[in-house]
């Protein structure tokens, strides 16, 4: 379920006009994840226990059933877009365009394939006890552990030394500098069948007890050590290396630094564009391969030749010993021209490509390419993509990236404005996650919910006993009582005062419900101006917007066209300021709210001409007599509230 952030991309297709804002980014992980600890704690089992064709299945029918969250909560936001383009990643022609990409990128040398391993570490220097996931307890960390192997024969013992000890169960033989006058070899039958099973950790336990039972314990000292970690989940990473694919990124990254540089593509707020310029400047290759169950499936074949020496799949990790193809007849018939007369084996690679390659795709997937579309001719180049700043670099410069590439022969950028919107945290300033357990679903805030259906939610999610008991308590100190019920205009309000002040919005529900209350102010003043209008009252025709009487002056201002006014950039930087101003004046009214007459001191002619271009809205909201603004050369006029603008 996405959270508070789906809302203000929904403000910003108003204010920005936006043709293309997609809302599904990098689902496919989180929605496997999902579904294997659901699998855990329903039945007690792992994929592996399932198999992939059952667990990939599983997935789906998740996907099915909960896939729909994001397009009720975009709906009940107000949102108008064009439904008939909605699509998913992994849908037919998304799966068909992803292959065809890989494959082009292939054959022009774009995508090639090694042996690397890249692990995220964090330095232990001392014992240290960390939180690994599904252990109750805290593992220790940074010792070295000594045991020793008898001889037989009475020939004495080798003491060896590991900050692993439960991967001795794996050894078979003790290597021994050939120096060494004690040189000999020791051979294990296996682990013991007492560990079978036995989670890693647990297992590391349980075999220093056995060795001190055994008395082949020679004890345990602070070891410093990289621990590898997982930067998704926080588990302990065990290093293997495999082959990967790779795409390489120099030449295009050129082209995207070249288009931002050039102003053919504008990054809004300009400072981003420093952020771009530092990643596309120091850029890798871009690893694209996974080792997940669901996704898109590497169109890869690696080939076994019947007079290979090593038979393993990736054994030799060689573009000899692959073939890339759409499908897997055409990968058999490459395979046979290759190796013409040859006896071989082809099997598909096992891994998914990166969620980030599809998604990378999106501004030409969803007008239908690889297929010449009458979509793709009428819409690509689109006008502005909107997103958040956080993945500019892992979303956007790869959008602009392929689809400069692979887009068609005149090279042209995906679109032409990056509008960058704050990303939503919690009123504490954290970012809403779901490892954090304080995402707020924007359906809940505008519907409502108790203190006990956000607890209900929470039980109906994946977390342990312990997370859950964290999360509830969260949910008590933040929500005492429960959210109250907002509405959609209130939500939408409350992020649109947010927006213009800075790249976060620390989200206090309270303020959106201090806006609800604004609103309902709002509404009641609206149905009391329209009162005073009489049932018979008709709008006249042709209407001189300077002669209104003062009722009619409450309901009828001169706006510009609704399309003038959404295409209207200003749109977004003038609310802010009259918001401020109607706050700032509201808060200096008297307490029998009597209309008065109010100036505002401008020391900025820009800004003085959006407070007079919003003097009659801005007189109407704050329940003033009169506005007028001033400059400082200007005397004050006693008796009036006195409002200094930003610009000072």
């Amino acid at each position: 379920m996405d959270h508070a952030g789906i809302a203000t991309q929904i403000y910003l297709v108003y204010a920005r006009c936006t043709h293309y804002t997609p809302t599904e980014h990098n689902q496919i992980w989180v929605i496997t994840v999902v579904v294997e600890k659901k699998i855990m704690r329903e039945r007690k089992l792992t994929r592996h226990d399932i198999g992939r064709e059952k667990f990939v299945s599983e997935v789906w029918d998740w996907k099915i059933k909960y896939g729909g969250t994001i397009l009720q909560q975009l709906c009940r936001l107000g949102a108008s877009l064009d439904w008939s383009c909605e699509c998913f990643t992994m849908d037919e022609k998304r799966s068909r365009a992803v292959t065809e990409a890989f494959v082009r990128l292939y054959k022009e040398k774009l995508v090639h394939s090694y042996l690397f391993l890249k692990v995220e570490h964090i330095e232990i220097k001392e014992r240290t006890l960390l939180n690994v996931p599904v252990y109750e307890k805290p593992v220790e960390f940074g010792v070295l552990t000594s045991f020793a192997y008898p001889l037989e024969g009475e020939l004495g013992e080798i003491v060896v030394a590991t900050t692993r000890v439960d991967t001795m169960l794996g050894d078979t033989a003790i290597a021994i500098h050939p120096d060494d006058p004690s040189l000999g070899q020791v051979l294990l039958s296996n682990g013991g069948s007492e560990f079978a099973g036995m989670p890693r950790f647990k297992a590391r336990e349980a075999v220093i007890e056995s060795l001190q039972k055994k008395g082949l314990y020679r004890g345990a000292k602070g070891n410093e050590m990289c621990l590898g970690i997982c930067s998704k989940t926080n588990d302990v990473v065990e290093p293997l290396s495999k082959p990967q694919w790779y795409v390489k990124c120099n030449s295009m990254a050129r082209q995207a630094l070249d288009a931002v540089e050039d102003k053919k593509i504008e990054i809004i707020p300009k400072q981003y564009a420093a952020d771009w310029k530092r990643w596309l400047e120091n850029i890798r290759d871009w690893c694209v391969s996974r080792q997940l169950w669901w996704g898109h499936c590497v169109p890869a074949w690696y080939v076994t030749l019947e007079d290979d020496e090593l038979k393993e799949l990736g054994a030799y990790n060689d573009r000899d010993h692959w073939v890339v193809a759409r499908n897997e007849d055409e990968a058999q018939e490459e395979a046979s021209r290759k190796y013409n007369g040859k006896k071989f084996l082809l099997n598909q690679d096992p891994d998914v490509l990166d969620t980030w390659f599809s998604s990378g795709l999106f501004p030409l997937t969803v007008l239908g390419w690889p297929d010449d579309t009458e979509d793709l001719k009428a819409f690509f180049p689109i006008s502005v993509l909107e997103t958040g700043h956080d993945i500019l670099f892992f979303w956007v410069a790869l959008m602009v990236m392929l689809g400069m590439k692979l887009g068609g022969e005149s090279g042209d950028e995906p679109f032409r404005k990056v509008y960058l919107h704050p990303m939503i945290r919690d009123a504490h300033g954290r970012k809403m996650s779901k490892s954090l357990r304080n995402v707020i679903d924007p359906l809940e805030v505008i519907n409502g919910i108790s203190l006990e259906g956000l607890h209900k939610r929470l039980e109906e999610g994946n977390l342990d006993p312990k997370e859950l008991t964290v999360a509830k308590e969260g949910q008590m100190k933040d929500f005492p009582n429960g959210i109250p019920e907002c509405g959609t205009d209130a939500l939408r309000f409350a992020l649109i005062s947010y927006t213009a002040q800075s790249d976060k919005i620390n989200l206090d529900i309270q303020r959106v419900v201090g806006y609800c209350q604004w609103c309902n102010k709002l509404w009641n003043a609206v149905r009391f101006a329209i009162s005073k209008f009489g049932n018979d009252y008709v709008p006249p025709a042709n209407k001189n917007y300077g002669s209104q009487t003062v009722i009619e002056s409450i309901m009828m201002c001169k706006y510009p066209s609704i399309v003038e006014g959404c295409r209207n950039k200003r749109v977004e930087y003038d609310m802010d300021l009259v918001d401020s101003a109607v706050k700032s004046l509201r808060s200096l009214a008297n307490e029998r709210c009597e209309r008065r007459a109010a100036f505002v001191l401008c020391r900025d002619s820009e800004f003085a001409e959006i407070i007079k271009s919003h003097e009659l809205e801005i007189i109407t909201l704050a329940n003033l007599s009169s506005l007028r603004v001033i400059s400082e050369n200007d005397v004050t006029t006693a008796g009036c509230a006195n409002l200094k603008s930003k610009a000072t």
